[in-house]
């Protein structure tokens, strides 16, 4: 297995002992995007930390960086190497980039697309919430949850 991460990645930091312990990341030897500014107090670097991993995950289409747990940058060259792959031009991973960006901007213009025709209704709920629902005031009971 394999694991990958980013220095300044929230999600692969983020830990209980940040409540206690002062991490190795935190030292004079940060790494890139560790703020100096950053400092550890018990359990508000914990927080902090967790916070950021919440919004780690908010990517713009099309706009790849190789930040945080933003790892879509580094899609093409990892998968190059993990497959141990036939080399290949700088060009030829830049190609495979400059495609990866077209394909996720499109998926995300479908979605916006979708999101447009759906009206802005809201949906009814989940089903188990609406035959609740439907029971208690079939039964004329008012104490729906």
């Amino acid at each position: 297995m394999v694991v990958l991460d980013h220095d300044n990645d929230p999600i692969a930091s983020l830990s209980p002992q940040l409540i206690y312990r002062r991490p190795a990341w935190l030292s004079e030897q940060r790494g890139r995007g560790v703020p100096n500014s950053m400092g550890w107090l018990p359990f508000m670097t914990f927080v902090h930390l967790s916070v950021d991993a919440m919004n780690a995950m908010r990517t713009v289409p099309g706009e790849f960086k190789s930040f945080g747990h933003d790892f879509r940058t580094d899609t093409a060259r990892f998968v190059h190497a993990a497959f141990g792959l036939p080399a290949v031009t700088e060009q030829q991973l830049q190609a495979v980039e400059r495609v990866l960006r077209e394909l996720e901007l499109d998926r995300g213009a479908r979605i916006a697309a979708a999101k447009q025709n759906a009206d802005g209704a809201r949906t009814s709920g989940a089903r188990w919430v609406r035959s609740i629902a439907s029971t208690a005031w079939a039964t004329g009971s008012r104490q729906c949850a």
